[in-house]
């Protein structure tokens, strides 16, 4: 996943830019992906300073995704900002990517974006992932999957041993 390394060697001092396009290709290097099929422009705007750098990430596209309801695929659309602030140190730590900074050795000559991407990009997503309504305010989840869904949790419980009825009525009251 070279393409996504951005070098900073060499560059003069400002603002450089960036595109990527990610698809199903990007998303199969993560095994742990919850992204089938994806076609998601990013425009980068790298900051470079002497000590530090800005990333910032404008992320626009559609993924294919499982519906949380029906299990059926669909696309569904995404877009964020996000930074991404890299200092430079004695050596490489992530330590502090919980506010979205990392520390690259002085040594290093790029940054390695890959992980960033496949991050913001999953968290681009909603917690909740459904089929769209159509124009008319109808699902369009699947039908016959969301009907077998419904038969099983219909299911009535099976007859029980009359002597623990007894019981249960006791442990109720």
């Amino acid at each position: 996943m070279d393409c996504y390394k951005v070098k900073f060697a060499g560059l003069e001092q400002g603002e450089h830019h960036y595109s990527f396009v990610i698809d199903k290709f990007f998303f199969e290097q993560f095994p742990e992906t919850q992204i089938h099929n994806a076609r998601v422009e990013i425009d980068l705007k790298m900051q470079l300073n002497k000590d530090l750098l800005t990333f910032h990430f404008f992320i626009k596209g559609d993924v294919e995704v499982e519906c949380d309801r029906c299990l059926d695929s669909f696309f569904l659309p995404v877009k964020s900002e996000e930074k991404l602030y890299v200092e430079f140190g004695e050596e490489n730590s992530d330590i502090s990517d919980a506010d979205n900074r990392i520390m690259l050795s002085y040594n290093e000559v790029d940054v390695d974006l890959s992980k960033h991407i496949y991050d913001y990009v999953h968290l681009a997503l909603p917690v909740r992932k459904v089929h769209p309504e159509d124009a008319a305010g109808h699902s369009q989840c699947n039908e016959a999957m969301l009907n077998e869904i419904r038969n099983v949790n219909s299911k009535p419980e099976k007859d029980t041993d009359p002597r623990w009825d007894k019981l249960k009525e006791l442990f109720n009251n």
